[in-house]
């Protein structure tokens, strides 16, 4: 069903398309959504404290309700990182929300945003600076923290590296797995399992077809291809490069919470089941097919682009 929620997104989408003030509705759809989410978290983080433990910050522990929730906390941070005065109070307000679910790549995915939406405001000299900064802040923050280095990262990452093995060398990045297959073998579940130690159960009858890679962009990768994936990942890298180049501030709120929602939404999914789970998956392509219905020429080639490809087809011709 990974494409069944897509081809019911597109359905839907291109059925309230055609609502008056779509581009409108739809962003306040987003808000309202946003909304409902941090009502849901604080009510559950009640619950948890109440009721479980206080301890809501041990290591591998989650508490949220649903993912589609994480999702929608991603969207309220957005929405008042582009609409509120105090946008830097929501801000931290989001971040710490977020942390609470236990997710650390939903924390990163907000925190990205916040960055590309001031880098975004900058004229190109100071993005360039900015750019290799945050670069090298990073690297220092990956080598001096757990966040890749604790057993769940390191889990995800040797399991795409196994996985895009497969792809690009057995597969040579064109045929895909199809559907209906195991997403591990036994080579996968050795190394993880035997070699690793981790815990996760990848040579279980059951569990091998039920626990993909916590990439769902990897998991499309898988099942047909890396050069079909493309498709759907493109659009998406198209806008974060054009949000990045461009000076945004000219932007109106609707684009800007609207495209920073779609780059949130699959920063998380490219670290965790997102698209492979029916809620978060339809809330996922209802925000990544109405922007490409709202603004096609976002994702388009720019004017430069166009003339570059027109010498270099010149030339060869």
């Amino acid at each position: 069903m990974l494409f069944g929620y897509l081809i019911a997104a597109f359905i839907y989408v291109n059925y309230i398309r055609r609502i008056k003030n779509f581009q409108v509705r739809i962003i306040q759809f987003f808000k309202e959504f946003g909304v409902v989410s941090v009502i849901i978290q604080i009510i559950y983080l009640g619950y948890v404290l109440i009721f479980l433990t206080s301890d809501i910050f041990s290591e591998g522990s989650y508490y949220y309700y649903s993912h589609i929730t994480v999702l929608g906390l991603l969207m309220f941070g957005v929405q008042k990182l582009v609409s509120s005065k105090y946008r830097l109070w929501w801000s931290f307000f989001t971040l710490f929300l977020l942390s609470t679910t236990g997710h650390s790549s939903a924390f990163l995915a907000f925190f990205i945003v916040i960055f590309l939406y001031f880098i975004g405001k900058m004229s190109k000299m100071y993005k360039v600076l900015i750019l290799v900064s945050f670069f090298l802040i990073g690297i220092i923050i990956v080598l001096n923290t757990s966040f890749f280095s604790d057993a769940n990262a390191q889990w995800r990452l040797i399991y795409w590296a196994l996985t895009l093995k497969e792809i690009f060398v057995q597969n040579f990045g064109i045929l895909g797995n199809g559907f209906g297959v195991p997403y591990s073998d036994e080579e996968v579940a050795y190394i993880l399992q035997v070699v690793n130690g981790f815990t996760a159960q990848q040579s279980d009858d059951l569990e091998k077809y039920l626990s993909p890679m916590h990439n769902s962009f990897i998991t499309i990768a898988f099942h047909i291809g890396f050069v079909f994936s493309l498709l759907v990942v493109i659009p998406i890298l198209r806008v974060v490069k054009n949000f990045t180049l461009e000076l945004v501030s000219k932007k109106s709120n609707l684009f800007l919470i609207h495209s920073l929602s779609l780059i949130a939404v699959s920063i998380w999914s490219a670290t965790n089941v997102i698209l492979e789970l029916p809620h978060s998956s339809i809330l996922f392509w209802l925000i990544y097919l109405s922007f490409i219905n709202i603004y096609p020429d976002f994702i388009k080639l720019t004017k430069n682009e166009r003339n570059i490809r027109k010498v270099n087809s010149y030339a060869i011709n």
